[in-house]
């Protein structure tokens, strides 16, 4: 894979005690895919990316480089749209993706009640909605494990809980946050550790990555990421998976640039990072 040097970027991620710290960067990928790109998930056999209207269901043998997600890769691609039922309705967003089982999730939103998505990943047929409580004004993301499914608003604080959803019960529970976080726009769960590694960028100097554990409730900072949220890039961070590869933790994190008039993205692999990092805020 070809990677841009970090100082051809408007960001740089950083990283304490950051000498064995892997980042790969592609280059900008301009394509259809790549409209208001949203979130990425990985299953067994597929990877799926969502941007606002559609979901792409990319066989797990092909590879994240720029070349499999231009307009000739493209429509080799099976596609999952907004239903049109939901979308006669006024929902026009889809956002961050997860694999729950044989589901793949995605949050829907920009209509109340807002929406989680239950789709067959082979099929591609909508199997399950679930509506979120009414009271919430985002729904940017969605993670789940083997039995819970986890959502917040795009904000986690002291007033805007964690939900925890055990799917076989329906019963939904709240998770006090110990941290602040604005601006969430995707989450990943990790078995290991029963956390969820959450994007958010809220800001350059604290933007990036963070770890929400969930029996403590407590965020704790894990990479940092820069990047330009302003003229002339208007990026933002969007949707992340963190999965193994063979024996390895890897995180893989989309960045979208808002481009004036054709919007592109990076996909961006992260690996090694030190996990003594631990910063809690």
């Amino acid at each position: 894979m070809k990677y841009l040097k970090l100082s051809t970027l408007f960001y740089l991620l950083y990283l304490s005690n950051s000498f064995a710290l892997d980042v790969g960067i592609s280059k900008p990928i301009y394509s259809n895919i790549s409209q208001n790109i949203q979130g990425i998930t990985q299953s067994e056999k597929y990877w799926f990316i969502s941007n606002q209207y559609s979901i792409y269901r990319v066989p797990k043998t092909t590879k994240l480089v720029p070349v499999n997600f231009l307009p000739p890769s493209l429509r080799h691609y099976s596609l999952i749209h907004i239903p049109k039922y939901l979308a006669k309705l006024g929902y026009n967003h889809f956002g961050g993706i997860s694999i729950f089982r044989n589901y793949v999730l995605v949050a829907l939103e920009r209509i109340s009640p807002m929406k989680i998505l239950f789709f067959d990943q082979d099929s591609l047929n909508l199997e399950y909605v679930y509506d979120v409580p009414k009271s919430f004004r985002s729904l940017s993301w969605v993670a789940a494990s083997d039995k819970h499914i986890f959502f917040s608003e795009n904000k986690l604080n002291s007033k805007s809980p964690l939900y925890r959803l055990e799917f076989d019960s329906n019963k939904l529970e709240k998770i006090s946050t110990k941290g602040n976080l604005s601006r969430v726009q995707g989450g990943s769960y990790s078995f290991k550790t029963n956390s969820i590694f959450i994007s958010s960028d809220m800001g350059a100097k604290r933007g990036g990555i963070y770890e929400f554990f969930v029996d403590s409730g407590k965020i704790k900072s894990r990479i940092g990421v820069y990047y330009n949220p302003g003229f002339p890039a208007y990026q933002e961070l969007e949707g992340l998976a963190f999965y193994k590869q063979g024996a390895t933790d890897m995180i893989t994190l989309l960045m979208l640039d808002n481009n004036y008039i054709e919007d592109s993205f990076h996909f961006i692999h992260i690996k090694n990072w030190a996990n003594d990092y631990n910063v809690i805020f």
